[in-house]
């Protein structure tokens, strides 16, 4: 038979004992034994909840610093015109047999840059409207694997 031990002082108890000789503390039932005299080392549940919020928040920020660090470029491009009054004069230009090619074969999109009101009068049919004035917030709407082609008159 195993050792009982005191819960209170620790004295070792008579096996057939109901209090302690050294102390007076009433032997409960299922007594103690030495290895239980030291406080028990509960093991704690994991928090999932917040452990999940956590991670999933630093992912977030560090997400968002990445794209801070890298953010889109947009470039404010000035209005010059040449001697002819053709404006923007180093920005490429192709002609309108070669843009319809290129939007027919699918490897481009045309933007009508003029205001929505000046697009609902007259346009080029399936022909995305974005103003040049909403183009730097709206730019994520175009994608990525075509040429875009602008036009504005």
């Amino acid at each position: 038979m195993s050792n009982q031990f005191c819960t209170q002082c620790g004295e070792r108890l008579e096996p057939a004992a109901r209090f302690c000789t050294a102390c007076g503390t009433a032997v409960a039932r299922a007594t103690a034994t030495k290895a239980s005299r030291q406080p028990a080392k509960m093991r704690r549940p994991i928090p999932w909840l917040p452990l999940i919020l956590v991670i999933g928040g630093g992912l977030i920020t560090l997400g968002l610093l990445l794209y801070q660090a890298n953010p889109p470029s947009v470039v404010d491009v000035p209005d010059e015109h040449n001697d002819s009054g053709l404006p923007y004069p180093d920005v490429p230009r192709i002609s309108v047999a070669e843009t319809r090619e290129r939007f027919e074969n699918g490897t481009a999109v045309i933007v009508d840059v003029r205001s929505a009101q000046e697009h609902a009068e007259a346009h080029i049919p399936d022909a995305l409207s974005i103003p040049l004035s909403e183009l730097q917030a709206r730019y994520q709407e175009l994608p990525r694997d075509a040429e875009i082609i602008t036009y504005c008159t």
